[in-house]
């Protein structure tokens, strides 16, 4: 790389001179397809090569109605390659050996997808056990859950204690359970057993999860009527809003906190307020983010404390 020089203006520009001009290897593998699909050449260099290929050419195409037209076209485009390549000064030894390295690249690729599909079928034997094992505990779990909601023991086992004068364990939660539950706490269909409390508004103030009823909500005035339905389903907590009247209950609003929400809360300080439901902006209550995630926090885990029984 030397400069250019103007009288003028003195040293305006670098000019670059190419040493050596190289070409994309891309005209190596052509030239490995043309000489794989032609036959066994003489040559030693790219002159000789050129000369043979051209004579190749005219050999086919000489012969009137039998020629091989479809030969003619691959020789020529090999012309074309070698050509390419001796105008690059592209040394035969150069040439061979980038083919010869393609080449074993190649072979090794080949042995690892050979390898690859013998472990296909592995795999495919693997998925099918993990799929029978996971089928099996998904039985395991569901005659589990069956047993755990009546208690109720195998025939063989009642008859072997009876026989023997040894009473079970499980022989009276058993009997209470289906005394107490009129379903025998059966598993209904679409049904689930998600946590949940039923608390009142005026124990929520008094608990100070509520820290405001704004005067433009409806509950204002009827806070002693106000129950309050909260479940945890996947980690959202749904909300059911009833008012109680002479009896009768009344549902006046539903609204879901997402689990997201519901993370954010247990990071939330003491002065943090969320108001709900969270998609209006005439809300019916106000709370605490750190007492409403205390309660959440109780209906998950069954304790009890000033925060909301369960």
């Amino acid at each position: 790389m030397s400069d250019t020089w103007d009288p003028n203006e003195g040293i305006v520009e670098p000019r670059i001179q190419a040493v050596r001009k190289y070409v994309n290897d891309s005209a190596y593998p052509l030239m490995e397809e043309f000489l794989q699909t032609s036959d066994l050449v003489q040559a030693t260099t790219f002159a000789e090569l050129n000369a043979e290929i051209t004579q190749r050419l005219e050999d086919c195409t000489g012969h009137g109605a039998g020629a091989n037209f479809a030969l003619a076209h691959r020789l020529s485009m090999g012309l074309v390659r070698i050509k390419e390549l001796t105008k690059i000064d592209a040394q035969v030894p150069e040439v061979l050996g980038t083919m010869s390295d393609t080449v074993l690249n190649r072979a090794k690729y080949r042995l690892y997808l050979d390898e690859v599909e013998a472990g296909i079928s592995l795999i495919d034997g693997a998925i099918k056990a993990h799929g029978l094992m996971i089928a099996k505990c998904e039985f395991d779990l569901k005659k589990a859950l069956q047993q755990s909601m009546t208690l109720e023991l195998p025939k063989n086992l009642r008859e072997a204690a009876l026989k023997e004068g040894k009473p079970l364990a499980f022989t009276a939660p058993s009997r209470k359970v289906r005394q107490i539950e009129e379903f025998g706490r059966k598993e209904l269909e679409g049904c689930s057993f998600a946590p949940m409390i039923k608390i009142t508004l005026s124990k929520m103030v008094q608990d100070k999860v509520v820290t405001e009823v704004p005067d433009g909500s409806p509950l204002k005035n009827v806070q002693k009527n106000v129950h309050l339905s909260i479940s945890v389903v996947q980690g959202n907590v749904d909300m059911t809003v009833s008012i109680v009247h002479d009896g009768q209950t009344n549902t006046l609003k539903r609204f879901t906190i997402p689990e997201l929400v519901v993370k954010e809360l247990r990071r939330a300080d003491k002065d943090k307020r969320i108001k709900l439901p969270m998609d209006t902006e005439s809300p019916l209550l106000v709370c605490s983010s750190m007492n409403l995630s205390t309660l959440v926090s109780n209906i998950l885990t069954g304790r009890k404390n000033q925060r909301g029984e369960v």
